[in-house]
């Protein structure tokens, strides 16, 4: 849900990649239902293990899980947020809309945020005297 919020709303202040602990075998038709209620497609999604991502170029980490992370990652060095998020699978349409709310809540107040700040110099770029 996440990556889709961003990618559909905010794709001009972030770059989403989305990975688990533990994820499951595929995007969950209720998360793909509950998305399309609000005119947003998880197309081209699915689930990833936090190894499969590339942590060099990460500047957030965005933790829904409450589960410990970083010894997974051992060499990520960037900031992190720490948001409890219920994992909706296998609950009611109405826990997966509530989560979904509450995941697009969140993600609205970090782009505003990161909206005001500075934004930092692109990896390989070099400033000329």
């Amino acid at each position: 849900m996440a990556e889709a919020f961003v990618r559909h709303k905010w794709a001009d202040v972030m770059e989403p990649q989305s990975a688990g602990t533990h994820p499951a075998a595929i995007v969950q038709p209720e998360t793909i239902a509950c998305m399309k209620e609000k005119g947003i497609a998880a197309d081209g999604q699915f689930p990833k293990p936090l190894r499969a991502l590339n942590w060099k170029n990460v500047d957030l980490l965005v933790n829904m899980s409450g589960s410990p992370v970083f010894g997974l990652i051992p060499k990520y060095k960037g900031g992190s947020l720490m948001w409890n998020v219920k994992d909706p699978i296998g609950q009611s349409p109405k826990v997966y809309r509530e989560v979904r709310d509450q995941i697009e809540a969140l993600l609205d107040r970090l782009a505003q945020t990161l909206q005001k700040q500075p934004a930092p110099p692109k990896q390989g770029s070099e400033k000329t005297p």
